[in-house]
């Protein structure tokens, strides 16, 4: 059934390019409403919708976009305040680690972890932010840097408009982190997390 809509999608595209901005405004407008689904329905959205880009790569900005919009509004509403200072296991689910093992899976984002001890919201960022370091590992592992670039740029673009510039952002750019993990090669990053910074200092 998957297959079937995603080939639609693909008809249409390559026959209308221009379609891509419809289906980049109802992607966003059927996200699934972060209060009344649940961690696995917005991961099995989420997963869908970036199946998409194998079908038509024109469209992997807007369906990254989207990914991140969504990934932020979930990110802001919550507090470090609020994760339990007696619990560190807790606290250190929230802050996504990246380290891999010695197979290249990600360590600390398996099913065992205790899902009920991490507040709701939580649990919906924790299982989007897996589901995206999934796909990023699926398109950079054992690639080249000039196979990873373009994906690079437009996670970077992304990351330029929409993560830098929300402060309150505490664990989405963990997705940019993950990427230079996978690719250490690329340094444009440390010009752009600089920059902010130096325009902030006051001029002597």
């Amino acid at each position: 059934m998957a297959s079937r809509i995603y080939r639609a999608l693909q008809v249409i595209l390559n026959t209308a390019p221009s379609a891509s901005t419809l289906i980049h405004k109802t992607i966003g407008n059927k996200f699934p409403f972060m209060k009344n689904y649940s961690a696995q329905q917005h991961q099995a959205f989420l997963k869908a919708i970036l199946g998409i880009i194998d079908f038509y790569p024109p469209i992997t900005e807007h369906i990254l976009s989207i990914a991140v919009d969504r990934l932020i509004q979930i990110d802001v509403l919550i507090k470090v305040e609020d994760i339990p200072d007696d619990d560190e296991e807790a606290e250190e689910d929230l802050f996504f680690p990246v380290e891999l093992d010695p197979n290249g899976k990600i360590i600390g984002l398996e099913s065992e972890r205790k899902y009920k001890e991490i507040p709701v919201i939580a649990e919906k960022l924790d299982a989007m932010m897996d589901t995206m370091f999934q796909y990023i590992c699926s398109r950079v592992e054992d690639k080249s840097v000039e196979e990873s670039r373009e994906l690079f740029n437009i996670i970077l673009k992304v990351f330029d408009s929409r993560i830098i510039v929300t402060p309150q952002s505490k664990y989405t750019q963990f997705i940019i982190f993950y990427f230079l993990q996978k690719q250490p090669d690329f340094t444009e990053l440390c010009g752009l997390l600089i920059e902010p910074i130096i325009q902030q200092e006051p001029t002597r």
